[in-house]
């Protein structure tokens, strides 16, 4: 979806927009890790269409294209305000507490990290791996009360 709302020139396009009602019988469903994914059956027709798929799923996205996408991502799968309230919530200096987060948020460790780091709400040392509630306290600039 970011992909589409940052990079392509809808202007260009001569066909419907992406989140258009469209009718189901127009899409296919296969299976994917995530679960069932609808793909448009007039792609699948033809070998055209087919290689179509083979290319969008062979790209790779430039540096920039893909902190781009994953911004967009993170903001859709990860709003700040929810994040900022569920991660005051618990206590941000273990894995094991992160975990069940990144599971509310359907997201990797990783992306959550991201995002924490993002909103200074976690700091990773990267020497010692040692996890801290923010960069301010990680450096010994932590509240008194």
């Amino acid at each position: 979806m970011g992909h589409w709302d940052l990079f392509v020139d809808k202007s260009k396009l001569d066909h419907a927009d992406l989140f258009e009602a469209a009718e189901p019988r127009i899409f296919a469903y296969r299976s994917s890790t995530g679960g069932q994914v609808q793909i448009i059956k007039t792609l699948l027709a033809s070998d055209e269409g087919r290689e179509i798929l083979r290319q969008i799923n062979a790209r790779a996205d430039a540096p920039d294209e893909a902190r781009s996408v994953n911004r967009y991502a993170a903001a859709i799968l990860m709003p700040r305000a929810l994040v900022v309230e569920e991660a005051r919530n618990i206590d941000r200096t273990h894995w094991r507490n992160l975990y069940p987060l990144a599971d509310r948020f359907g997201v990797t460790i990783s992306a959550l990290r991201v995002r924490l780091e993002q909103f200074n709400l976690l700091y990773v040392d990267q020497k010692t791996n040692t996890l801290y509630p923010s960069r301010e306290e990680a450096q010994g600039q932590g509240r008194l009360f």
